[in-house]
């Protein structure tokens, strides 16, 4: 369990006047929050992990939102181990609507992701990763800058590592 609390003074500011943006001295400011992590053994080689986060920053001058403070967000992921050779997971990711945006953001909806992947070793000094990243396919933004693009659909990494 994470409580935190930042009080934040001379705090720099992106901020956007028509199409190009500048910087400010914004003042003081205070972000604080919450985080819990959780790992559990639950039998047959099989481990449940658990993450969940909750934060809010604000401008202590006007109590205005500030920018790139997230939103809710719980993970969950499912992993199943196959002796010192590998393991498989499932991990979903739910995150809460961004309500509150920052000067250069703007409101985001929630959204869900759910990803797969392994890991496998091959031989003692070859391992192989494969990450299938949001298998559903869900739609939604990177981020809530006023600019971000939306975050990859659906993909795979497959990753080679050695060791020599």
């Amino acid at each position: 369990l994470y409580l935190y609390r930042y009080e934040i003074r001379d705090l720099v500011e992106r901020y956007r006047d028509g199409s190009d943006f500048f910087f400010r001295n914004r003042g003081k400011a205070l972000l604080r929050g919450i985080e819990l992590e959780a790992q559990a053994d639950i039998g047959s080689q099989l481990s449940l992990e658990l993450g969940l986060q909750a934060a809010e920053g604000r401008a202590l001058d006007d109590d205005a939102p500030l920018s790139d403070v997230p939103a809710e967000g719980l993970t969950v992921t499912l992993r199943r181990r196959f002796g010192g050779s590998g393991s498989v997971w499932a991990r979903a990711l739910l995150r809460g609507r961004h309500d509150e945006p920052g000067p250069v953001e703007r409101e985001v909806p929630g959204y869900g992701v759910l990803d797969l992947g392994g890991v496998w070793r091959v031989t003692r000094n070859l391992e192989a990763r494969l990450v299938v990243g949001n298998l559903l396919d869900e739609g939604y933004l990177g981020s809530p800058d006023e600019l971000a693009v939306p975050a990859p659909g659906r993909h795979a990494i497959l990753t080679l590592s050695a060791v020599f």
